[in-house]
């Protein structure tokens, strides 16, 4: 039986592969969106990223979507490490709707990635944030 991740398999990192067909998948039938949420759990590392860029996609589109999640978001924030996942949660956490003591918890996630990524990227995404309100 195939998943939503066999279509987000593959090898290189540097590519969505078929992450904008989900993203589409999702679109049309919301409850999808909790599996590939899932899938930034996920084992294979290429999986992990995909998932995450879907699901980022997904989330500037619909964030009450993503607001949903948020409570999982924050209790794993510390343990986002993978470069291709901690950029789309860095730009997730500004979709979300955070108390003051969420917002410092996602502060110090977002300064830390900022001052110890080697990605770019990462460090683009947390200085591109902003908090909505």
């Amino acid at each position: 039986m195939s998943t939503i991740y066999d279509l987000l398999t593959g090898n290189d990192l540097r590519s969505i592969g078929k992450s904008n067909e989900v993203v589409q998948l999702i679109t049309s039938d919301p409850v999808l969106f909790d599996e590939v949420f899932d899938g930034i759990f996920h084992s294979d590392k290429v999986v992990r990223a995909r998932c995450a860029d879907a699901v980022e996609k997904v989330a500037v589109r619909f964030p009450k979507m993503i607001q949903k999640k948020k409570f999982i978001i924050l209790k794993n924030i510390s343990k986002f490490e993978q470069k291709e996942v901690v950029w789309h949660i860095a730009l997730m956490i500004g979709y979300l709707k955070l108390t003051p003591k969420e917002l410092v918890k996602a502060f110090n996630a977002l300064y830390k990635w900022l001052n110890t990524s080697d990605s770019i990227i990462v460090k683009a995404a947390c200085n591109r944030l902003q908090f909505t309100r």
